[in-house]
Parts: structure tokens; C-alpha cells; sequence
């Protein structure tokens, strides 16, 4: 088991090495063919108006905690947790995935939740799908707004828009034929797991035993027309929300790009992270944002490489600020479960003794 489990942490290790000289890579390729002017840039960046950057950061927090409010209304089926658990476990989540390109996180709020109250993975699971299935919902308020942008857009803004959309029409195929014929859906998901080696014979078990209760979960949130009226609802508070922290991000930087351009512009940036991307966005964010807001906007190259470069390292340093200290938290209140937990079994198992002592 300690070796299987050393082979787990090699691989992951590799796939964020392999993921990081990817990321410098692109950024290597945004330094040497974005024409900028670096003292520019720094001028730009030492003239900040920081009462935009402090407003822009209330708007970033707020997203994630709409985010993580949709989530805890979705998990309300399976367990009810508080706001701020659910804050927590989500912000805990975010700095996983920072690092972890490959959606670990949402796994890891999974496992929290197991440690934290005892709920099943399987159990919970189904809810962190519908939660990121909802982060793709925003493309339909993007479809729209191509009609009014189309004659400025880029084709490799189009291609984004292409991928992002398949995403989620496949998403949406697959919710549709697991609600309308649950039979054939599951009998799919459990061919793909059989093709699996025989050595994972424990997983793939355990997999197809839980492949009911997934898609029943997501069978009974569809159901219910108030969870997802609220799921929606707060789906657009987040990315409203977003929209608002990049506008005053912008705005403290003396841009006066329209808050219509700059929702269009960086809700399309949000969707776009349902695709691989290098750890922490390195590179992948610059050459996104400057292809957006630079060549489809018309926004100074030497204004967005001032916002891009400082704006990725606020978000950085807010993920390694906040994450960590929801990681903490959560790590001490697990902490105080096991020892409650462990206290009521000495105290049960004192109890029995006594109870025995006393018949004998």
C-alpha cells in the first residue's frame, strides 16, 4: 500500500513538473511575440490605485462564496453543512486545483466533507459535478453577446467559445440521457470501467456500485425546480461578481473598458478554466487575457501585461492566503471530531466495563 501510494505522489509530482515547463513555455511565448514595452509595463504598475484593487478584491471573495453557497444548496440532498464550512471547503478546494490542474480539488472538498462529518465520497461526489456543471452555464450568457461583439472577435477567440460550448453540450447529453434513460447511461460508464485492467478490480467494483446512486442524485436534483432556480441564481452572482473584481482591477490601472466588454472578456476566461491548464495558470492567463482584451478589445498591450502580471500574482497570493487558512481550520476541526470521536468510545467502552463489573 506504501509503495502504491508513493507511486501516486511520483506521478502527480511529474504531472506538475510537466504541467509547469508547459506553463513557461506559454509564458516564454507571450515575452518574446507581445509586443511590450517593460518600463511601460512598470509604470503602469507603480501607479496603481489601490482603493480599485481593495474594492476589486471584495468582488473576488464574494464570487467564491456565491460559488460555494450554490454548492452547499446542491449538497443540502445529501448533508447539510454551515456557510462558512462551505466556504471553507471550497476556498480549501481552489488552492488544490491552483496547483493540481486536474480538478483534484473538487475531490478534495469530497474528502474533507468524509473526515468532517462521515459522508461518503460516493455520497457527495454527485453534488461537486452538478456544482461544476453549472460553472459551464455561463457560456449561454456568452452565446448571446457574440452577435454584438462578432465583428471584433478573434479567431482564436472563436475557437475558445467552440471547445468551451462542446464542453458543455456534452455535458448537458449526458445529464439529459441520464435523466431520460438512466438504463443506458449507466450501462456505458460501467462498459468503460470493465475495460479497466483486472488489478483494479476493488476500484472497478467499487465504481459500478457507485454509478446508481451518482446519477440518482443527479435524477433528483433536476427534480427539484427550486434547487436549481437557486443554483442559477447564484451562478450568475458569481460570475457577476467576477466581472466586478476585473473591472475595478482594470479601472485601478486607469482602464475605462466597458463593464459589458470586461463581463463578456472575463466570464469567457472563466469558462475557459473547464479546459487543461498549467499549474497556478502560468503563461496560459497571459496570452489569454491579451488575446481577448488586447486584440479583440483593443485594450494597450502595455496596460493588460501591467494588470495580467499583477493580477496573477494577487490571485496567487490570494489562493495561498485564503487556502491555506481554510485548509487549516479544516484540518483542526477534523482534529477536534477524532478526539471527540475517541473520547466517546473510551467513555462507551468505560460503560460497558462497568456495567459488566457490576452484573458480575
Amino acid at each position: 500500500m506504501l509503495n502504491n501510494f508513493l507511486d501516486l505522489n511520483a506521478k502527480m509530482v511529474k504531472k506538475i513538473i510537466i504541467g509547469l515547463i508547459m506553463g513557461i513555455f506559454l509564458l516564454l511565448i507571450w515575452s518574446l511575440y507581445i509586443d511590450i514595452d517593460f518600463s511601460k509595463v512598470m509604470g503602469y504598475i507603480s501607479s496603481v490605485d489601490y482603493s480599485y484593487i481593495f474594492l476589486s478584491t471584495i468582488f473576488y471573495t464574494l464570487a467564491y462564496f456565491f460559488r460555494s453557497v450554490r454548492w452547499k444548496i446542491i449538497l443540502a440532498q445529501v448533508h447539510s453543512i454551515k456557510y462558512i464550512t462551505s466556504f471553507a471547503l471550497y476556498v480549501a478546494g481552489m488552492l488544490i486545483n491552483f496547483f493540481i490542474p486536474c480538478r483534484a480539488g473538487d475531490i478534495a472538498r469530497c474528502v474533507f466533507l468524509k473526515k468532517l462529518a462521515n459522508i461518503n465520497i460516493s455520497r457527495s461526489l454527485p453534488s461537486v459535478f452538478m456544482d461544476k456543471v453549472m460553472d459551464v452555464f455561463p457560456v449561454l450568457i456568452i452565446l448571446p453577446l457574440i452577435f454584438i461583439f462578432s465583428f471584433s472577435l478573434s479567431r482564436p477567440v472563436f475557437v475558445l467559445i467552440y471547445l468551451i460550448t462542446s464542453i458543455f453540450i456534452i455535458l448537458l447529453l449526458i445529464i439529459l440521457i441520464s435523466v431520460k434513460k438512466t438504463g443506458l447511461i449507466l450501462n456505458i460508464f460501467k462498459y468503460f470501467i470493465s475495460l479497466a485492467p483486472d488489478r483494479f478490480i476493488n476500484f472497478k467494483l467499487k465504481s459500478i456500485n457507485s454509478l446508481d446512486h451518482f446519477f440518482k442524485e443527479i435524477i433528483t436534483y433536476f427534480k427539484n425546480k427550486t434547487i436549481i432556480f437557486y443554483t442559477i441564481l447564484f451562478s450568475f452572482l458569481s460570475i457577476a461578481s467576477d466581472a466586478l473584481f476585473f473591472y475595478f482591477f482594470l479601472l485601478g490601472f486607469g482602464s475605462s473598458l466597458s463593464l459589458l466588454k470586461v463581463f463578456f472578456g472575463y466570464t469567457l476566461i472563466q469558462l475557459s478554466y473547464v479546459l487543461p491548464y498549467p499549474p497556478a495558470q502560468i503563461g496560459s492567463n497571459e496570452i489569454l487575457w491579451v488575446i481577448i482584451f488586447c486584440a479583440t478589445f483593443g485594450l494597450n498591450r502595455n496596460i493588460m501585461s501591467a494588470i495580467t502580471l499583477s493580477a496573477h500574482l494577487w490571485i496567487f497570493l490570494f489562493h495561498i492566503l485564503a487556502g491555506s487558512a481554510a485548509i487549516f481550520s479544516l484540518w483542526y476541526r477534523i482534529k477536534l471530531h477524532l478526539i471527540s470521536i475517541m473520547k466517546s468510545q473510551k467513555e462507551s467502552f468505560a460503560l460497558q466495563n462497568n456495567t459488566t463489573s457490576s452484573f458480575s
